[in-house]
Protein backbone atom coordinates (compact mmCIF):
# COMPACT_ATOMS: atom_id res chain seq x y z
CA UNK A 1 0.00 0.00 0.00
CA UNK A 2 0.88 3.67 -0.10
CA UNK A 3 -0.01 6.72 1.98
CA UNK A 4 0.82 10.39 2.31
CA UNK A 5 0.88 10.05 6.11
CA UNK A 6 3.54 8.66 8.43
CA UNK A 7 1.50 5.64 9.50
CA UNK A 8 -0.37 2.83 7.76
CA UNK A 9 -2.66 -0.04 8.84
CA UNK A 10 -2.27 -3.41 7.14
CA UNK A 11 -5.43 -5.53 7.19
CA UNK A 12 -6.45 -9.02 6.11
CA UNK A 13 -3.36 -10.82 7.33
CA UNK A 14 -3.58 -14.52 8.08
CA UNK A 15 -3.32 -15.68 11.68
CA UNK A 16 -0.29 -17.55 12.97
CA UNK A 17 1.98 -16.19 10.21
CA UNK A 18 5.24 -14.21 10.06
CA UNK A 19 5.29 -10.99 7.97
CA UNK A 20 8.18 -8.65 7.10
CA UNK A 21 7.65 -4.98 6.20
CA UNK A 22 9.85 -2.12 4.94
CA UNK A 23 9.03 1.51 4.18
CA UNK A 24 10.29 3.53 1.21
CA UNK A 25 9.75 7.20 0.45
CA UNK A 26 8.84 8.23 -3.09
CA UNK A 27 9.34 11.60 -4.82
CA UNK A 28 7.19 13.40 -7.37
CA UNK A 29 8.81 11.52 -10.23
CA UNK A 30 7.97 8.17 -8.63
CA UNK A 31 11.56 7.36 -7.69
CA UNK A 32 11.83 5.31 -4.48
CA UNK A 33 14.37 5.65 -1.70
CA UNK A 34 16.46 2.94 -0.08
CA UNK A 35 14.15 0.75 2.11
CA UNK A 36 13.99 1.30 5.83
CA UNK A 37 14.98 -1.27 8.43
CA UNK A 38 12.92 -4.43 8.15
CA UNK A 39 10.05 -4.87 10.61
CA UNK A 40 9.08 -8.41 11.62
CA UNK A 41 5.46 -9.01 12.65
CA UNK A 42 3.85 -12.20 13.99
CA UNK A 43 0.09 -12.17 13.69
CA UNK A 44 -1.89 -13.10 16.75
CA UNK A 45 -1.20 -16.64 17.97
CA UNK A 46 -3.78 -18.05 20.38
CA UNK A 47 -2.41 -18.96 23.82
CA UNK A 48 -2.15 -22.55 24.99
CA UNK A 49 -5.19 -23.68 26.94
CA UNK A 50 -5.37 -25.81 30.10
CA UNK A 51 -4.30 -29.41 29.57
CA UNK A 52 -6.19 -30.86 32.53
CA UNK A 53 -9.44 -30.08 34.34
CA UNK A 54 -11.45 -31.75 37.07
CA UNK A 55 -14.78 -31.05 38.73
CA UNK A 56 -16.71 -31.62 41.93
CA UNK A 57 -20.48 -31.60 42.15
CA UNK A 58 -22.54 -30.77 45.23
CA UNK A 59 -26.15 -29.98 46.07
CA UNK A 60 -26.58 -26.67 47.90
CA UNK A 61 -29.14 -25.63 50.51
CA UNK A 62 -31.63 -24.68 47.77
CA UNK A 63 -31.42 -28.20 46.23
CA UNK A 64 -29.53 -26.76 43.26
CA UNK A 65 -26.34 -28.13 41.74
CA UNK A 66 -23.05 -26.31 42.34
CA UNK A 67 -20.27 -27.28 39.94
CA UNK A 68 -16.75 -26.55 41.21
CA UNK A 69 -14.08 -26.83 38.51
CA UNK A 70 -10.31 -26.59 38.62
CA UNK A 71 -7.69 -26.78 35.88
CA UNK A 72 -3.97 -26.80 35.19
CA UNK A 73 -2.03 -23.58 34.59
CA UNK A 74 -1.62 -22.70 30.93
CA UNK A 75 1.88 -23.54 29.72
CA UNK A 76 1.99 -20.67 27.23
CA UNK A 77 5.54 -20.13 25.97
CA UNK A 78 5.06 -16.39 25.49
CA UNK A 79 3.86 -15.98 29.06
CA UNK A 80 1.07 -13.64 27.98
CA UNK A 81 -1.88 -15.47 29.55
CA UNK A 82 -3.68 -13.04 31.83
CA UNK A 83 -6.68 -15.14 32.85
CA UNK A 84 -9.30 -17.71 31.96
CA UNK A 85 -12.79 -17.46 30.49
CA UNK A 86 -15.47 -19.97 31.48
CA UNK A 87 -18.18 -20.65 28.90
CA UNK A 88 -21.40 -22.58 28.81
CA UNK A 89 -21.45 -24.52 25.53
CA UNK A 90 -24.94 -24.38 24.01
CA UNK A 91 -25.86 -26.43 20.97
CA UNK A 92 -27.14 -24.36 18.05
CA UNK A 93 -26.46 -21.17 20.03
CA UNK A 94 -23.47 -18.95 20.67
CA UNK A 95 -21.31 -19.99 23.61
CA UNK A 96 -22.25 -18.04 26.73
CA UNK A 97 -19.49 -16.39 28.78
CA UNK A 98 -20.40 -17.00 32.42
CA UNK A 99 -17.24 -15.87 34.20
CA UNK A 100 -13.61 -14.74 34.04
CA UNK A 101 -10.90 -15.40 36.60
CA UNK A 102 -7.15 -15.19 37.12
CA UNK A 103 -7.31 -18.21 39.45
CA UNK A 104 -7.19 -21.90 38.51
CA UNK A 105 -10.65 -22.68 39.84
CA UNK A 106 -14.22 -21.47 39.51
CA UNK A 107 -17.61 -22.37 41.01
CA UNK A 108 -20.71 -22.38 38.81
CA UNK A 109 -23.70 -22.15 41.12
CA UNK A 110 -27.44 -22.90 41.17
CA UNK A 111 -27.67 -25.27 38.21
CA UNK A 112 -30.68 -27.50 37.68
CA UNK A 113 -29.52 -30.99 38.81
CA UNK A 114 -31.89 -32.65 36.32
CA UNK A 115 -30.36 -30.91 33.31
CA UNK A 116 -27.15 -31.54 31.43
CA UNK A 117 -24.65 -28.71 31.09
CA UNK A 118 -21.43 -28.49 29.08
CA UNK A 119 -18.71 -25.99 29.97
CA UNK A 120 -15.33 -24.95 28.58
CA UNK A 121 -12.30 -23.26 30.15
CA UNK A 122 -10.23 -21.13 27.76
CA UNK A 123 -7.02 -19.18 28.32
CA UNK A 124 -6.98 -15.52 27.34
CA UNK A 125 -3.85 -13.45 26.65
CA UNK A 126 -3.00 -9.75 26.78
CA UNK A 127 -4.34 -9.29 23.25
CA UNK A 128 -7.70 -10.82 24.31
CA UNK A 129 -7.06 -13.84 22.09
CA UNK A 130 -8.55 -17.08 23.40
CA UNK A 131 -7.21 -20.61 23.34
CA UNK A 132 -9.21 -23.67 22.48
CA UNK A 133 -11.20 -24.90 25.45
CA UNK A 134 -11.04 -27.88 27.78
CA UNK A 135 -14.65 -29.04 27.52
CA UNK A 136 -16.62 -31.16 29.97
CA UNK A 137 -20.14 -31.67 31.29
CA UNK A 138 -21.95 -31.93 34.60
CA UNK A 139 -23.75 -35.24 34.23
CA UNK A 140 -22.85 -36.93 30.94
CA UNK A 141 -20.13 -39.17 32.39
CA UNK A 142 -20.48 -42.50 30.59
CA UNK A 143 -17.28 -44.07 29.38
CA UNK A 144 -14.90 -46.97 29.86
CA UNK A 145 -12.47 -47.81 32.64
CA UNK A 146 -9.70 -50.39 32.26
CA UNK A 147 -8.43 -51.62 35.64
CA UNK A 148 -5.75 -54.10 36.63
CA UNK A 149 -5.14 -55.32 40.17
CA UNK A 150 -3.10 -57.76 42.19
CA UNK A 151 -4.90 -59.94 44.73
CA UNK A 152 -3.61 -61.54 47.94
CA UNK A 153 -5.75 -64.62 48.77
CA UNK A 154 -6.55 -66.46 52.00
CA UNK A 155 -8.66 -69.68 51.85
CA UNK A 156 -11.44 -70.01 54.42
CA UNK A 157 -13.71 -72.81 55.62
CA UNK A 158 -13.09 -76.23 54.03
CA UNK A 159 -10.73 -74.59 51.55
CA UNK A 160 -8.26 -73.81 54.35
CA UNK A 161 -7.86 -77.54 55.02
CA UNK A 162 -6.37 -78.03 51.54
CA UNK A 163 -4.72 -74.71 50.68
CA UNK A 164 -2.74 -71.95 52.30
CA UNK A 165 -2.33 -68.36 51.08
CA UNK A 166 -1.99 -67.40 47.42
CA UNK A 167 -2.02 -64.54 44.95
CA UNK A 168 -3.74 -63.50 41.76
CA UNK A 169 -3.77 -61.01 38.90
CA UNK A 170 -7.08 -59.64 37.62
CA UNK A 171 -8.18 -57.21 34.94
CA UNK A 172 -11.54 -55.79 34.08
CA UNK A 173 -13.22 -53.47 31.57
CA UNK A 174 -16.14 -51.49 32.99
CA UNK A 175 -18.76 -49.32 31.32
CA UNK A 176 -19.12 -46.48 33.80
CA UNK A 177 -22.31 -44.77 34.89
CA UNK A 178 -24.80 -46.99 33.12
CA UNK A 179 -27.19 -45.47 35.67
CA UNK A 180 -26.22 -42.41 37.70
CA UNK A 181 -27.30 -39.52 39.89
CA UNK A 182 -25.22 -36.59 41.14
CA UNK A 183 -23.30 -38.74 43.66
CA UNK A 184 -24.09 -42.35 42.71
CA UNK A 185 -22.96 -44.34 39.69
CA UNK A 186 -23.65 -47.91 38.54
CA UNK A 187 -20.93 -49.60 36.44
CA UNK A 188 -21.11 -52.90 34.58
CA UNK A 189 -18.37 -54.91 32.93
CA UNK A 190 -16.35 -58.11 32.59
CA UNK A 191 -13.54 -59.28 34.86
CA UNK A 192 -11.07 -62.11 34.37
CA UNK A 193 -7.81 -63.23 35.88
CA UNK A 194 -5.65 -65.99 37.29
CA UNK A 195 -5.14 -67.04 40.94
CA UNK A 196 -2.64 -69.46 42.41
CA UNK A 197 -2.82 -70.90 45.95
CA UNK A 198 -0.21 -72.97 47.72
CA UNK A 199 -1.30 -76.42 48.92
CA UNK A 200 -1.02 -78.21 52.23
CA UNK A 201 2.21 -80.22 52.31
CA UNK A 202 0.50 -83.56 53.12
CA UNK A 203 -2.43 -83.38 50.72
CA UNK A 204 -2.35 -80.76 47.95
CA UNK A 205 0.55 -79.23 46.05
CA UNK A 206 -1.29 -76.25 44.60
CA UNK A 207 -4.54 -75.04 43.08
CA UNK A 208 -5.35 -72.45 40.42
CA UNK A 209 -8.47 -70.55 39.32
CA UNK A 210 -9.15 -68.70 36.08
CA UNK A 211 -12.59 -67.03 36.24
CA UNK A 212 -14.60 -64.99 33.74
CA UNK A 213 -17.14 -62.91 35.63
CA UNK A 214 -19.88 -60.41 34.87
CA UNK A 215 -19.35 -57.61 37.40
CA UNK A 216 -21.49 -54.74 38.70
CA UNK A 217 -20.08 -51.88 40.81
CA UNK A 218 -22.19 -49.39 42.75
CA UNK A 219 -20.11 -46.26 43.49
CA UNK A 220 -20.71 -43.35 45.84
CA UNK A 221 -18.59 -40.19 45.59
CA UNK A 222 -17.38 -39.29 49.10
CA UNK A 223 -15.66 -36.12 47.88
CA UNK A 224 -13.84 -34.94 44.79
CA UNK A 225 -11.78 -37.82 43.42
CA UNK A 226 -12.54 -40.35 46.18
CA UNK A 227 -15.36 -42.90 45.83
CA UNK A 228 -16.46 -45.92 47.83
CA UNK A 229 -17.90 -48.88 45.94
CA UNK A 230 -19.59 -52.23 46.46
CA UNK A 231 -19.16 -54.95 43.84
CA UNK A 232 -21.08 -58.08 42.88
CA UNK A 233 -19.80 -60.54 40.27
CA UNK A 234 -20.78 -63.94 38.98
CA UNK A 235 -19.78 -66.32 36.23
CA UNK A 236 -17.75 -69.43 35.58
CA UNK A 237 -14.20 -70.38 36.43
CA UNK A 238 -11.77 -73.03 35.29
CA UNK A 239 -9.90 -74.52 38.22
CA UNK A 240 -7.38 -77.20 38.89
CA UNK A 241 -6.10 -78.94 42.02
CA UNK A 242 -2.82 -80.84 41.98
CA UNK A 243 -2.73 -83.51 44.69
CA UNK A 244 0.46 -84.90 46.16
CA UNK A 245 0.50 -88.61 45.22
CA UNK A 246 2.96 -89.30 48.05
CA UNK A 247 0.88 -87.51 50.65
CA UNK A 248 -2.09 -88.67 52.68
CA UNK A 249 -5.29 -89.26 50.68
CA UNK A 250 -7.86 -86.48 50.98
CA UNK A 251 -11.33 -87.94 51.57
CA UNK A 252 -10.42 -91.00 49.47
CA UNK A 253 -9.26 -88.99 46.42
CA UNK A 254 -6.29 -90.60 44.69
CA UNK A 255 -6.20 -88.46 41.54
CA UNK A 256 -2.96 -86.60 40.94
CA UNK A 257 -4.70 -83.67 39.17
CA UNK A 258 -8.34 -82.67 39.05
CA UNK A 259 -9.66 -79.93 36.69
CA UNK A 260 -13.18 -78.63 36.22
CA UNK A 261 -15.42 -75.74 35.12
CA UNK A 262 -17.60 -74.54 38.02
CA UNK A 263 -19.79 -71.56 38.91
CA UNK A 264 -18.25 -68.72 40.90
CA UNK A 265 -19.56 -65.62 42.69
CA UNK A 266 -17.72 -62.71 44.28
CA UNK A 267 -18.66 -59.75 46.49
CA UNK A 268 -16.43 -56.83 47.44
CA UNK A 269 -16.04 -53.44 49.08
CA UNK A 270 -13.42 -50.88 48.16
CA UNK A 271 -12.18 -47.34 47.59
CA UNK A 272 -11.22 -45.68 44.31
CA UNK A 273 -9.20 -42.46 44.05
CA UNK A 274 -8.56 -40.35 40.94
CA UNK A 275 -5.02 -39.00 40.92
CA UNK A 276 -5.60 -37.27 37.57
CA UNK A 277 -8.40 -36.87 35.06
CA UNK A 278 -7.66 -40.37 33.68
CA UNK A 279 -5.60 -42.37 36.20
CA UNK A 280 -7.20 -43.99 39.25
CA UNK A 281 -5.94 -46.06 42.18
CA UNK A 282 -8.05 -48.74 43.82
CA UNK A 283 -8.06 -50.98 46.90
CA UNK A 284 -10.66 -53.68 47.49
CA UNK A 285 -11.56 -56.40 49.98
CA UNK A 286 -13.38 -59.25 48.24
CA UNK A 287 -14.83 -62.64 49.12
CA UNK A 288 -15.23 -65.40 46.54
CA UNK A 289 -17.42 -68.52 46.43
CA UNK A 290 -16.75 -71.56 44.22
CA UNK A 291 -19.92 -73.61 43.93
CA UNK A 292 -19.36 -77.37 43.67
CA UNK A 293 -20.53 -80.25 45.90
CA UNK A 294 -19.78 -77.91 48.76
CA UNK A 295 -19.16 -74.17 48.61
CA UNK A 296 -15.44 -73.38 48.70
CA UNK A 297 -14.54 -69.86 49.82
CA UNK A 298 -11.56 -67.56 50.00
CA UNK A 299 -10.97 -63.92 50.99
CA UNK A 300 -8.86 -61.48 49.04
CA UNK A 301 -7.26 -58.05 49.46
CA UNK A 302 -6.31 -56.29 46.24
CA UNK A 303 -4.68 -53.08 45.03
CA UNK A 304 -4.79 -51.84 41.47
CA UNK A 305 -4.45 -49.03 38.96
CA UNK A 306 -6.77 -48.07 36.13
CA UNK A 307 -7.18 -45.81 33.13
CA UNK A 308 -10.50 -44.00 32.75
CA UNK A 309 -11.86 -42.83 29.39
CA UNK A 310 -14.34 -39.96 28.92
CA UNK A 311 -15.52 -39.26 32.44
CA UNK A 312 -17.01 -36.09 30.98
CA UNK A 313 -18.44 -36.21 27.48
CA UNK A 314 -16.75 -33.69 25.20
CA UNK A 315 -18.20 -31.97 22.16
Amino acid sequence: GSTGATEYTVTGLKKKEYFYFTVKSVDETGKESIPSNEIKVITNIPPIGPEYADAKKSINADSKLDFSIKWSKSQDKDGKVKGYNIYEIRKEKKDKLIGTTKDLNYIIKNLDPKKQYVFAVRSIDNDNTESTGFTFGTVERSGLAIIGRGNFLIPTGDFSEMLTMGYGIFGRIMYRDLIYTVDWGLDIGIESGYSYLEGDIDTVKYSFFAPVLLRIDLRYELFSGLSAFASLAGGIQYNGINFDPDGDALDGLQLETRKAYEPMAQVGLGLSYLISNSILLEIEFNYSFIIEDTIMMYAGVSAGVGYRLNLFKTY
